[in-house]
């Protein structure tokens, strides 16, 4: 009985071999494959679209200094490179905010505007995005006359605050302090807030965006 053994016993066999053949690999499926080379496109597309997106911000923010060479000459009372920042209505200024929002504020002669306006600033080029707005304080001296503070810091930039009960502006980086007129009270600051140009035109408050100084 020890001498009874399979005869298949010991035998290595691997599938396939017996038949001495091979699975050949199923044919590719034309349409599968541009559909791939399709999705791959979109998202290539998508990407490239996103990155454009995100960079005109930055290249605005990045090349826009280099354009604050532009002339510092005001233009002619007429010209279209004035910004209305305003519509007056007696005492009253109407302010339209980027989304249509109308505040209306009062601006009576000797009064400064709590907050300041925003408008497009001279290096305001199609693809400058937010980085082409700047701001101003406004100060209406008389009826006919108005004047239009830098919101910077004369001293290292910094935004400064209007205090209406103090009248008086206040940078609270360094202790920088103005008169309503802007002239220097203490601190640092080297120099009054630089002023835009700025005029009363009818019932319009109207801001020349000159490139200011830098110290």
């Amino acid at each position: 009985m020890s001498g009874e053994h399979d005869d298949g016993q010991g035998k290595d066999e691997k599938p396939g071999e017996a038949a001495g053949e091979h699975a050949a690999p199923a044919p590719a499926d034309p349409q599968l494959i541009a559909r791939r080379q399709l999705l791959a496109k979109v998202s290539v597309g998508l990407s490239a679209a996103g990155g454009v997106a995100l960079g005109v911000p930055i290249v605005g923010f990045v090349v826009g200094p280099l354009f604050k060479g532009l002339s510092k000459k005001p233009p002619s009372l007429d010209a279209p490179e004035w910004r209305e920042v305003g519509q007056l209505r007696g005492d009253d200024l109407l302010v339209t905010a980027d989304d249509g929002t109308v505040s209306t504020l009062s601006f009576g002669p000797g009064t400064t505007l709590e907050s300041p306006v925003v408008f497009a600033d001279a290096s305001s080029l199609p693809w400058s995005g937010v980085t082409g707005r700047t701001a101003a304080y406004l100060r209406r001296v008389s009826e006919t006359e108005c004047i239009a503070f830098a919101i910077n810091c004369a001293h290292l930039g910094c935004p400064v605050r209007w205090l209406p009960k103090a009248g008086l502006f206040m940078c609270p980086c360094h202790g920088g302090v103005y008169y309503a007129d802007g002239s220097v009270a203490a601190g640092p600051p080297p120099h009054a807030l630089p002023r835009y140009p700025a005029q009363i035109k009818g019932d319009r408050v109207l801001v020349w965006p000159a490139p200011l100084p830098v110290d």
